[in-house]
């Protein structure tokens, strides 16, 4: 497994993620779980060869 930062790069708005920390077995996967999945992103290599199951590491989450 891998992580990846995955941030948004359009406009965000309350009540949505700006970014998360996924770990993933590669940057599809990544993306694809990720809560930031239906917006415009960029994707940022973190660490390889990490343990665990994939999933979401830390989110950013803007409330309203």
């Amino acid at each position: 497994m891998n992580l990846y930062l995955i941030k948004r790069t359009d406009e965000v708005d309350y009540d949505e993620y700006d970014a998360a920390v996924m770990r993933a077995p590669n940057p599809e996967r990544a993306k694809e779980i990720s809560p930031v999945s239906i917006y415009p992103t960029e994707m940022e290599l973190l660490a390889e060869n990490v343990t665990g199951d994939e999933g979401i590491v830390l989110g950013s989450f803007n409330a309203g």
